[in-house]
């Protein structure tokens, strides 16, 4: 398995904190939506369109990340961005690292 900052407990935490707080972003606007561990919306918008989700990354060799850390990876290693949140996981995890606040990392997208 080749080591990477996925499997950084610290990094771990940032990535989940960003995920919570792009949960709450979405769910300011849309709520009856979700965000799935991945980072990606789907639920019922307030339009009344269905967003489903039918596929989970995969294909990820369990040299590179075993299932216990796929998400951890996946989100480190794809740049989502996010209309409801104007950080990327990896903006704010290296906000994080410089020693930001998270409470200065809170704003939602307009």
């Amino acid at each position: 398995m080749v080591a990477g900052p996925w499997d950084d407990p610290t990094i771990q935490a940032y990535v989940r904190e960003w995920r919570a707080n792009l949960q709450r972003c979405v769910k300011a606007v849309h709520p009856r939506c979700n965000v799935d561990q991945y980072g990606r919306m789907y639920g019922t918008t307030n339009s009344g369109g269905r967003i489903d989700l039918n596929y989970e990354p995969d294909n990820i060799a369990a040299s590179v990340a075993p299932p216990s850390r796929e998400y951890y990876y996946c989100l480190l290693n794809t740049p989502l961005g996010n209309q409801f949140y104007p950080l990327t996981e990896q903006q704010y995890v290296e906000q994080r690292q410089a020693g930001v606040s998270p409470a200065f990392l809170t704003a939602c997208t307009p």
